[in-house]
């Protein structure tokens, strides 16, 4: 089963949304609809967890809520692009912060289903059906090549006992008559 690690599923997600918007034969997109609930709920787990993380490690104001602060570069305020503040939480101790979230985004995310080579060059696929190695490769361990999917063939055995028996034995009944 594919693993990717929680740090990664927003790139991964991404991946999934070009994939999607190639329009792919109906068997892909069902497929690509299932992982991406997955995904998606990978997403939504990781971020309470993280949102857990920030409540347990920022300083609170009076009204027990996050305390903010704005950001500053060069002693400015920063602003976004729609013209409000951006605004940093205040930790009691970031360290400790910062090593817990790494470890969450460190922590790997079990996928039972992934795409395969064989899923994106099927014939059933329209001819306007493409798809970047960009995208392709934005799905991470999502994406495996068919070869690897596949069971790989055990050497047959040489077969002991009886079969080696047989031509000894005919031998040796035909010497004995």
């Amino acid at each position: 089963m594919p693993k990717i690690k929680n740090g990664h599923l927003e790139l991964t997600a991404t991946g999934f949304i070009g994939l999607g918007a190639a329009k792919p034969a109906p068997f892909l997109t069902l497929k690509v609809r299932r992982m991406r609930r997955a995904l998606d709920t990978a997403l939504r787990d990781f971020e309470a967890v993280r949102q857990e993380y920030l409540d347990d490690h920022a300083q609170k104001d009076s009204a027990g809520k996050r305390k903010l602060k704005p950001r500053l570069a060069n002693g400015k305020p920063v602003k976004d692009g729609e013209g409000e503040l951006i605004m940093d939480v205040v930790f009691k101790n970031k360290k400790a912060y910062e090593e817990a979230y790494k470890a969450l985004a460190n922590t790997e995310v079990e996928f039972v289903e992934f795409i395969t080579s064989e899923d994106i060059e099927d014939e059933r696929h329209s001819k306007n059906f493409s798809v970047s190695a960009d995208e392709l490769d934005s799905l991470g361990p999502l994406f495996v090549d068919s070869a690897d999917t596949k069971p790989k063939k055990k050497k047959a055995a040489p077969r002991k006992g009886k079969a080696r028996s047989r031509g000894s034995n005919k031998g040796a009944s035909a010497a004995s008559n």
